[in-house]
């Protein structure tokens, strides 16, 4: 307990340290850069400075203040104090460089110049300790003695390393502080300096250096922990009998950020075996405000003890045993708003504590779900090691376990939920929006880590990249300077971006523009991806031809294909046409119109089904696929297996780049949206593969195999010029009233190009070229609510009996089925029914 002091302005102080009795305590503040000077120390009794001293550059620069590198350390006898500052600056070297100009920016004859401003040099670049230390030179131990008013370097200690976190022994002879080796011993391979804040994995030692009075001899430091790759935080017992100290051992030997962290002590003064001196604490268990803790030696039988500890409250949420969820909400019965929010590091943690952030959200009534995923502290070494190597694999679908534990026991709703996070939170967020895109309504992301090939380049810790994606032992054999092609395809493929394709909510970007551990061109890259999306049908489509020779170079029996494509060019590189499958003469069928008279994807899909000619099956696709071998007889058999008379297969394909890694998961048309306009859209999220199809209660307009009587039954409408949102919910409702079934397929037969670079950053867009778009569309979208029962009769609307709503089945039946609620427009809908996993 400290004695008591009178209050005193702290803002202009970097740091203030009390003296062990309280009688004295030492504030820092800068000093006066203009006269040469980084730090002013002033020693204060109880209620006045006595002494202050302005400390030169020369001497050493600004003092550490931070968590990391800190320390102020009182001599027991109070006549010095230890302190972490910057090392002094270099020499300073001239200014050099602005071409075109003499120094000070006037030509050679005295006068000013009007040359354009050039680069300059200003000295020698130097390392720094990456993210938050940027600029800041190598902390480095001093000395303050009180008696002599001087300050003195603490000598002795290695060379090319940081000292930080100093304590005196309890003889007041010396100090104990810790130094981290600026080369990294458990990494050789990386010749940098990594970034050190949060990363505990750095490679640090305790040693014992004598700081002799003035006069004396300096005499090498001493290390205390031969044999162990991470010593930190040294304190001495009251009694000054044992150095206690925790060590990350188990993140430093395998390379994980954070991991199961040891207590540790060693007897003072310390032996000469050091080593095998050291002894283990550990706590094995609280109850009722008793800890039990376990004692270990090298050199003898562990024992077991008691001892009073803080009450732990036992942990909230579900998944106790490897995963948790913490779930703050409003006290409300109420199916609320939901928001995930998935921590960084990733060996980092959600504690059941106040956090200002997550009681804001909930008392603005969203239920914060806070998932501890397999790698998250707290849970064992065994959970934190689980996840190197199987990033974007086990934390995802940890993430997806607690959002539908905590939907199941009625906590937020479950089509009204937004995903956010910071760093690896970020890196789930990208990855939960691309990976289970129906599930989320928008995504925020700070900082987040969104293509690991990218970040290895420019990042602080590069080590990072190759645990979290290799693992721990394949990422250290691995791991070097200059990454392989193999690395980066590994990196790319447990990234975000991998997924870009499917990313179908909005996102907001929040961003360090000097961010050095996920550097602000990651996030950028991103966002490029994501403006080059475009789904498009046969509208000025470059890949139109490249479509239709892949059909037949992949189907089973090329010969019973047939192709109706509709054509709306205005380049002659955007025409569907390709010698390489003329030979199929009569089984290619075209119609082309002019690009400018172009009346959106639903008229062409009308357009392309009047080229329907009496074949047994009807596959309505996009025109920018590609296909799997034998794609024609593999969904003959798989729409056969639809337990249903008039079945329909369907679905929003997955991505191109899926097609050579074989993707185990489907995706699945089991969300809904209604937009401000009133008409409701359709989201996929991605599902294990199923050995028969899922039913679905929604269509995909770009991806549809059913019998040729389809057609015959429920024809396309011509009416409906330029809708496009809308298009989708007006034929499932058509179809399934006239007792058809939606199934989504078993497996990816059919692959969609979402992007393409043919135009630059776009294609071409029909409402961004084609006059009188706008109404055009208002008007189908008015015609679409009043068939849907959701708005009035438009004026000089007719609709022909063939192309309104079937007679099998009712609309009512269609909506209960479907689990949409027309009366309420304000939340994403679908019964949940169909968007289980498994």
């Amino acid at each position: 307990m400290l004695a008591p002091s009178p209050p005193a302005e702290t803002s202009e102080y970097k740091t203030i340290s009390h003296s062990p009795t309280g009688r004295c305590s030492l504030r820092v503040r800068a000093g006066a850069a203009a006269e040469g000077m980084s730090t002013v120390l002033e020693v204060w009794s109880r209620f006045a400075v006595l002494k202050e001293l302005h400390v030169p550059k020369a001497q050493h620069g600004a003092v550490y203040a931070d968590g990391w590198f800190r320390g102020c350390a009182w001599s027991p006898d109070e006549l010095r104090v230890a302190y972490v500052a910057e090392e002094p600056a270099g020499e300073e070297l001239a200014e050099w460089g602005r071409w075109g100009c003499a120094p000070g920016g006037k030509g050679t004859d005295g006068k000013l110049t009007a040359t354009p401003r050039a680069w300059k040099g200003v000295g020698i670049w130097q390392e720094d300790w990456g993210e938050l230390y940027t600029g800041k030179r190598t902390p480095t131990l001093f000395v303050l003695d009180l008696e002599t008013w001087t300050v003195a370097r603490v000598c002795g200690l290695p060379a090319d390393s940081s000292v930080a976190l100093p304590v005196w022994d309890p003889e007041g002879k010396g100090l104990v502080c810790v130094v981290w080796p600026h080369r990294a011993p458990n990494f050789p391979a990386l010749p940098q300096r990594l970034g050190a804040v949060h990363c505990v994995n750095r490679a640090c030692g305790l040693w014992h250096v004598l700081v002799p009075g003035p006069g004396g001899a300096q005499t090498d430091a001493v290390c205390l922990t031969p044999g162990l790759l991470s010593a930190a935080s040294p304190r001495f017992s009251p009694d000054g009998k044992l150095l206690v100290f925790l060590s990350h051992e188990a993140a430093a030997s395998t390379g994980v950020h954070a991991a199961t962290a040891e207590l540790l002590t060693l007897p003072w003064p310390p032996p000469d075996d050091v080593a095998a001196a050291r002894r283990t604490v550990a706590v094995l268990a609280c109850a009722n405000g008793w800890a039990a803790i376990v004692d270990t030696a090298p050199n003898q039988k562990p024992g077991i003890s008691l001892c009073q500890a803080c009450e732990v409250q036992p942990r909230s949420g579900p998944c106790r045993d490897s995963v948790e969820a913490i779930v703050v909400r409003p006290n409300s019965e109420k199916r609320l708003p939901g928001i995930l929010w998935p921590h960084g590091g990733p060996h980092s943690a959600h504690a059941a504590v106040f956090r200002h952030a997550v009681a804001f959200l909930a008392k603005q009534g969203f239920a914060c779900i806070l998932p501890n995923f397999r790698g998250s502290l707290g849970f064992g070494e065994d959970s934190v090691q689980a996840l190197p190597g199987r990033i974007s694999a086990l934390d995802v679908e940890d993430c997806i376990a607690a959002l539908d534990t905590a939907i199941a026991q009625g906590k937020p709703s479950s089509h009204r939920v937004a995903v956010m996070g910071g760093s690896h939170g970020g890196f789930l967020t990208g990855h939960l929006v691309g990976q289970h895109a129906a599930r989320f309504r928008t995504g925020i992301l700070q900082n987040p880590v969104m293509d690991l090939s990218l970040m290895t380049h420019v990042t602080d810790i590069p080590d990072w990249c190759y645990i979290e994606a290799f693992g721990t032992e394949e990422g250290r054999r691995r791991m070097t300077a200059r990454p392989t092609p193999d690395d980066l395809a590994r990196f790319r493929s447990v990234s975000p971006i991998a997924h870009i394709d499917r990313v179908t909510a909005p996102l907001l970007f929040v961003l360090g523009g000097k961010d050095r551990r996920v550097p602000l061109a990651d996030s950028h890259r991103l966002h490029l991806a994501l403006e080059e999306q475009f789904l498009l049908g046969c509208y000025r489509d470059t890949e139109c031809h490249k479509t239709v020779t892949e059909l037949f170079a992949t189907a089973h029996f090329p010969e019973r294909v047939f192709v109706g494509a509709v054509e709306q060019d205005k380049e002659q590189n955007e025409s569907c046409l390709d010698p390489a499958y003329a030979r199929f003469g009569s089984n290619v069928r075209f119609m082309s119109i002019p690009w400018s008279e172009s009346k959106g994807p639903t008229y062409a899909r009308y357009l392309a089904s009047t080229l329907y000619n009496g074949e047994t099956y009807y596959l309505q696709l996009d025109s920018h696929m590609k296909f799997e071998p034998s794609w024609d007889v593999r969904l003959i058999d798989m729409v056969e297996l639809c337990p249903s008379p008039k079945p329909i297969l369907t679905t929003y394909p997955v991505d191109v780049n899926n097609l050579a890694s074989g993707e185990r998961e489907t995706p699945t048309l089991c969300g809904s949206v209604w937009n401000e306009r009133g008409i409701v859209s359709f989201r996929a999220g991605m599902m294990a593969r199923a050995s028969t199809p899922r039913p679905t209660p929604f269509i995909a307009a770009g991806y549809l195999f059913a019998r040729g009587s389809m057609l015959e039954e429920v024809p396309f409408d011509p009416d409906l010029p330029q809708l496009f949102t809308g298009e989708e919910i007006m034929h499932a409702v058509r179809l399934w009233t006239s007792g058809w079934d939606f199934f989504c397929p078993s497996e990816n037969l059919v692959y969609h190009l979402y992007v393409t670079k043919d135009y630059g950053t776009t294609r071409p867009k029909f409402w961004d070229e084609v006059s009188g778009y706008l109404d055009a569309q208002m008007r189908s979208e008015a015609k679409v609510r009043y068939q849907l029962g959701l708005g009035p009769k438009p004026e000089g609307i007719t609709i022909l009996e063939k192309y309104g709503l079937g007679k099998a089945r009712t609309l009512e039946a269609y909506w209960q089925w479907a689990g949409l609620d027309p009366n309420n427009k304000n939340e994403t809908q679908s019964d949940p029914k169909f968007c289980n996993r498994g």
